[in-house]
């Protein structure tokens, strides 16, 4: 029983380690496309070495894994994808060519 406990603490340190590290790039991402960060990762670091930040946040998602715990894998999965997607491009629009010869009217 004594070595299940400390898998427990392991696995529990790593999945909150992992949704914290996604959620504050998340957050940065999302403050990034109203103001310019200069420097992401350094942020995200400063962020994550803040004790108070990395225990209040650790905690929520604590309180989440043991509430929601079936679902923290797909929750993981989307913030892992999102944190990938580039928000801020311009979306390419493919447009359908346009007719620019006229019509044969009716009209007499």
């Amino acid at each position: 029983m004594k070595y299940h406990t400390r898998y427990e603490n392991y696995i529990g340190a790593k999945t909150t380690d992992s949704l914290i590290d996604n959620f504050l790039s998340l957050a940065i991402k999302a403050v990034g496309l109203v103001v310019k960060i200069d420097d992401a990762g350094a942020l995200k670091n400063e962020l994550k070495g803040d004790s108070i930040i990395t225990k209040e946040v650790s905690q929520f998602f604590g309180g989440v894994s043991l509430k929601y715990g079936n679902y923290i894998a797909l929750v993981n999965a989307a913030a892992i994808t999102a944190k990938h997607v580039d928000f801020a491009s311009e979306k390419i629009i493919e447009q359908s060519p346009v007719i620019t010869e006229e019509l044969p009217s009716n009209a007499e």
